[in-house]
C-alpha cells in the first residue's frame, strides 16, 4: 500500500469537490428567484449581484486551483522531506520547520488571491473598507496568531505522545478540551486583536435590548458595538463566549441599515442562540469533532512505516499533522458536512422562532431582507451548496418557516 498515492488520490477528490461546489454556487445566477423574496433586489441591483457572484465564484476557482498544484508537487516531490534536514536532528525541530515552511509557502500562495478578492472584487462592488495597511496588518496577525498556536499544540502533542505513548488519545483530549473551552471563553478578547469594541452607547435602542434581556432572564456581560465598517460595509450580529465572558455583538454597519425594531428584531434571534444554548452546543460538538481528529491521529502515527513513503527516514510529526488537517479531516468534513450542516440550520431556524415568539416577526422578516441585500446573499442557492455550505438556511426558506402558521 502506497500512502503517497493515496493521500494524493484524496487531496484530488477534495480538490474536484471544490470545483463541483463552486461550479454549482456559479450556476445559482441563472436559477429562478423564489416569490417571498423577489422584492429583496431590484433589476440593476440583482445584476450586479450576478456579476458579483460570478466575478468572486471565479476567482475562488483559480486559488483553489493553485493551491490544489503547489500541494500536490510538495508532496510528488517530497518537498517537505527535503525540508526537514535542514535542522538538527532532533525530534521537535524537525516537526516545527516542517509546519513553518507549510504555513509559509499557504502565506504567500493565498495572499496573492486574497488581495485581490478583498481590494479589488470587494472594492469594486462596495463592500471594502479595508486600507492596504490594515490588511497587510490582518494579514500577518493571523499568520502569527496561527503558527503561535499550532506550533503550540504541534509541541504539546510530541511531548505527550512521547511520554504516554498510546495513552495519548486521553491526554491530549484533555488538552484540547481544555483549549477549546479557553478559546470560547477568550474569544472576546482575541477578537480586539483585529477589531475595536465599544458598548451600545445609552438610548432608546438599547434599553430596548435591555428590557428583551431582562423578560427572558438571560444575561450577558455587555451589548457591544464593532468597527466592522473598517473593513467592509457588510453587516452582522453575533454572540461571543461563555459564562462571564457572554457578549452580544452587533457590528456598526447594522446599526446604519436597520431600524430600531428590526435591530431589536435580529438581536431577538441572537438572544434565541443564548437561550437554545447553541453556543454550548456548538462547544460539544467541537469536542467530539477533536476526539474524531486525535483518534484518526494516533491510528496514523501509530502506522509508523507509512513516512517512508514520503520520503522521511523517521516519523516527522509537522508533516503527518499536515496530513491530518489538510487531507484526512478535510475529507472526513466532506462526509459529514451535510449532517452538522443540517444541524446547524435547523438551530438558526429555533432561533428565528424565539424572535417570531417575542413578536419580531414582521421586523426580522425585513431586517434580514435587508441583510441579504446589503451582503449580497444569494437568493436560490442549488440544494447540493445549501447541503454542503449553508449553516443558515436561505433567505427564502427562513420567510417560509416564519410566516407559517404555528
Amino acid at each position: 500500500m502506497d500512502y503517497k498515492i493515496i493521500a494524493l488520490i484524496l487531496v484530488t477528490i477534495l480538490f474536484i469537490y471544490q470545483i463541483i461546489n463552486k461550479y454549482f454556487i456559479f450556476t445559482a445566477v441563472s436559477r429562478p428567484i423564489p416569490e417571498n423574496v423577489r422584492d429583496v433586489y431590484d433589476i440593476t441591483t440583482y445584476q450586479k449581484w450576478a456579476e458579483y457572484t460570478s466575478e468572486k465564484t471565479q476567482h475562488k476557482i483559480y486559488q483553489e486551483l493553485v493551491s490544489y498544484a503547489v500541494f500536490m508537487l510538495l508532496i510528488i516531490f517530497n518537498v517537505f522531506a527535503f525540508v526537514e534536514k535542514i535542522v538538527v536532528d532532533n525530534v521537535y525541530a524537525k516537526a516545527i520547520i516542517v509546519w513553518i515552511f507549510f504555513e509559509l509557502v499557504n502565506f504567500i500562495v493565498d495572499i496573492g488571491f486574497e488581495y485581490f478578492d478583498t481590494m479589488k472584487i470587494e472594492s469594486k462592488y462596495g463592500f471594502n473598507k479595508t486600507s492596504n495597511k490594515t490588511f497587510i496588518a490582518d494579514q500577518i496577525k493571523n499568520l502569527i496568531l496561527s503558527l503561535g498556536i499550532m506550533i503550540g499544540l504541534l509541541s504539546a502533542f510530541i511531548g505527550l505522545y512521547l511520554w504516554l505513548g498510546d495513552f495519548i488519545l486521553l491526554a491530549f483530549s484533555l488538552l484540547l478540551f481544555l483549549f477549546v473551552l479557553g478559546i470560547f471563553f477568550l474569544m472576546p478578547l482575541l477578537a480586539k486583536i483585529f477589531n475595536k469594541f465599544t458598548p451600545l452607547p445609552e438610548g432608546q435602542l438599547r434599553t430596548k435590548l435591555e428590557e428583551l434581556l431582562t423578560k427572558n432572564g438571560y444575561k450577558v456581560n455587555e451589548i457591544k458595538v464593532m468597527d466592522g465598517s473598517r473593513r467592509s460595509s457588510k453587516a452582522n450580529a453575533y454572540f461571543s463566549g461563555l459564562g462571564k465572558t457572554k457578549n452580544i455583538v452587533l457590528y456598526d454597519t447594522i446599526l446604519e441599515l436597520m431600524t430600531e425594531e428590526e435591530i431589536v428584531a435580529v438581536f431577538a434571534h441572537e438572544l434565541g442562540h443564548g437561550k437554545n444554548k447553541d453556543i454550548l452546543k456548538g462547544y460539544l460538538f467541537s469536542l467530539l469533532q477533536i476526539f474524531i481528529i486525535i483518534f484518526i491521529s494516533w491510528l496514523i502515527i501509530s502506522r509508523v512505516i507509512f513516512i517512508q513513503d514520503f520520503a522521511f527516514e523517521k516519523l516527522n510529526y509537522g508533516f503527518a499533522f499536515i496530513l491530518i488537517l489538510n487531507v484526512v479531516i478535510p475529507f472526513i468534513n466532506m462526509i459529514t458536512l451535510p449532517i452538522a450542516n443540517s444541524f446547524s440550520r435547523k438551530r438558526e431556524y429555533k432561533a428565528d422562532m424565539f424572535a417570531r415568539k417575542e413578536g419580531y416577526q414582521e421586523a426580522l422578516i425585513s431586517g434580514l431582507k435587508k441583510l441579504s441585500r446589503n451582503n449580497y446573499a444569494c437568493l436560490n442557492p442549488h440544494p447540493f451548496t445549501i447541503c454542503m455550505s449553508y449553516t443558515h438556511p436561505p433567505l427564502s426558506q427562513r420567510i417560509a418557516a416564519l410566516e407559517k402558521e404555528m
